[in-house]
C-alpha cells in the first residue's frame, strides 16, 4: 500500500513540475498559458525522468517561438533519454582528447569560441 501512494505522490510532484515549467516556457516565448498546455505537456512528458524532462524544458527555452507546438518536447526527451542510454557504451574510458565523455573541445572556425564534436574513440567504438 505505501509504494502505490508514495508513487502516486511522485507522479503528482512530476505533473506539478511539468506544468510550471510549462508556464515558465510560455512566459519566455510570449505565450499566453493555460491549464490544456500544463495537461497537454503532463501527457507527452509522463514516464520520462525528471533531469530528462529538465533538459528538455532548458532546450525548448533555447529554441523555442510562440508558435512552436509542445509535441516538440517529446522529441527532445527522446533525444536525450536516448544519447544517455548509449553515451555510456562507445566511449573510451582513458581517451586523452574527451576524457571518457565522448566529446571533445574544437575551435570554431569564425574563431567565437569552441564547439563540442564526437570524439574519435566513439566514433571508432560505434563502428
Amino acid at each position: 500500500m505505501i509504494d502505490s501512494s508514495d508513487s502516486k505522490q511522485k507522479q503528482e510532484a512530476q505533473a506539478e513540475l511539468i506544468r510550471a515549467r510549462a508556464e515558465m516556457l510560455c512566459d519566455a516565448v510570449s505565450r499566453r498559458y493555460t491549464d490544456s498546455i500544463g495537461d497537454l505537456c503532463v501527457r507527452i512528458l509522463a514516464g520520462y525522468d525528471l533531469d530528462v524532462i529538465k533538459e528538455a524544458f532548458n532546450k525548448a527555452e533555447l529554441v523555442f517561438d510562440r508558435f512552436t507546438e509542445f509535441n516538440k518536447l517529446r522529441e527532445y526527451c527522446e533525444t536525450i533519454a536516448g544519447i544517455r542510454r548509449g553515451a555510456d557504451r562507445h566511449v573510451d574510458e582513458d581517451c586523452s582528447l574527451c576524457r571518457g565523455t565522448g566529446w571533445k573541445l574544437m575551435r570554431r572556425s569564425d574563431d567565437t569560441g569552441d564547439m563540442a564534436i564526437s570524439c574519435e574513440c566513439r566514433k571508432r567504438k560505434m563502428a
